[in-house]
């Protein structure tokens, strides 16, 4: 389900994306009612969902000491909360939402990427899954950085004091 990266928390040269030490989490499935139809509303559907947090991850290799990270399922439960909860009509709303708690809960996370995929998207044509993905976090600037990618919308900007 998860799996870390080492390195510390910089920019990757000219691009404004994080890179360095995070804990990554992969395929969390849950049941949400999200989306902007009347059968989405009422019946829902399954949502994947893939998030990456980027926090300095030294001192928990040295220590062994879980106070020194963030446990996967305090990250697990933020998503759970967001997801199984209040109905938004948008994918954005609900990775905004997840990575507004991610730094509200934890503090030592400096940048955050939330990927929402519906795997099931009533569309006439065949795409395998609609999805959003959100990334938000630091520049060494301190500046918004917008970047548009195809079927996502991928967003970095500065973590709110």
């Amino acid at each position: 389900m998860a799996a870390t990266s080492c390195g510390t928390m910089m920019e990757a040269v000219g691009s404004g994306m994080p890179t360095g030490d995070k804990l990554v989490l992969r395929g969390l499935k849950f049941h949400g009612f999200h989306g902007v139809k009347p059968e989405e509303k009422t019946l829902g559907q399954k949502f994947l969902i893939d998030v990456d947090a980027w926090m300095d991850l030294r001192s928990a290799g040295k220590s062994n000491d879980l106070s020194d990270t963030i446990s996967y399922t305090a990250i697990y439960r933020i998503v759970k909360e967001v997801v199984e909860g209040q109905s938004q009509n948008l994918l954005e709303s609900v990775a905004q939402m997840i990575a507004s708690k991610i730094f509200t809960n934890h503090s030592q996370v400096s940048a955050v990427r939330v990927k929402v995929g519906k795997p099931h998207v009533a569309v006439p044509e065949r795409i395998p899954t609609k999805s959003e993905l959100c990334l938000r976090g630091f520049s060494s600037e301190k500046e918004n950085f917008w970047f548009r990618f195809p079927l996502s919308c991928l967003l970095v900007a500065p973590r709110s004091a």
